[in-house]
């Protein structure tokens, strides 16, 4: 239906229309596509720039994100005994090993006593208790009016564990003879001295060994006294 008044120039073609001359004109449709793709290829490269920085860990940014994935540097251990004073002078290292047990101290007894204190490394995973008993009944404590950390009736061999690091005063009740050896869990790497035969006069070396380009490039490799691994030549 024709609007009253309408006449042919522009103006009144507007006011009949009921549009507006100042209206926005939609952008054609391949305006559009370009915007989005350029919306798109901008968003592309700023993944692209914080994956680099993350990944790279530029400006300390993964490690205040997610935390360092290497450990803090330690001392390795000097013996499968505890020996702190001379692991202590030795560099310290981020290298990880395996979980083994590392002896503190061993001690026995025939009745009730109180042993000198032992200090379990405070990187220690845990640490145990292995006792033996003959008679009567036999409880370890770490420390007077703690809880026991082993109690058995004898006789019986008895082991008992803890991850409570720290200096242990331990208190042992018994009415009959007992031992008891107390070991820490430790990751560190074994640095073992030589032998005292290997530098003793009249030593030789029968066999030596090279490892493989991988091995030495993981720096670790398991050594066996049996038949030689691939990667070991003996002359």
């Amino acid at each position: 239906m024709a609007c009253a008044g309408c006449g042919r120039d522009r103006a009144s073609r507007t006011r009949c229309s009921g549009s507006s001359a100042h209206d926005p004109v939609p952008p054609p449709p391949d305006m559009i596509r370009g915007r989005v793709r350029g919306a798109a290829a901008a968003l592309g490269l700023l993944a692209l720039v914080a994956n680099l920085i993350v990944g790279s860990d530029m400006f300390g940014v993964r490690e205040r994100l997610f935390g360092s994935a290497t450990p803090p540097p330690r001392p390795p251990a000097f013996g499968r005994a505890v020996d702190n004073a001379t692991a202590a002078k030795q560099p310290k290292t981020v290298l990880r090993s395996q979980p083994w047990w590392q002896r503190a101290a061993a001690f026995d007894g025939v009745r009730s006593a109180r042993r000198p204190a032992v200090k379990i490394d405070g990187g220690a995973i845990q640490w145990r208790v292995r006792a033996s008993c003959r008679s009567g009944r036999l409880v370890v404590r770490a420390s007077a009016g703690s809880g026991p950390v082993l109690s058995t009736s004898c006789p019986a061999t008895k082991t008992g564990f803890s991850t409570d690091p720290g200096e242990k005063n331990f208190q042992v009740t018994a009415s009959g003879p007992w031992r008891m050896r107390v070991e820490q869990q430790i990751d560190v790497p074994l640095n073992e001295p030589p032998l005292r035969a290997m530098s003793a006069r009249g030593a030789r070396a029968v066999a030596s060994g090279a490892f493989t380009g991988s091995i030495r490039r993981g720096r670790a490799a398991r050594l066996s006294t049996g038949w030689p691994t691939a990667g070991t030549r003996c002359d």
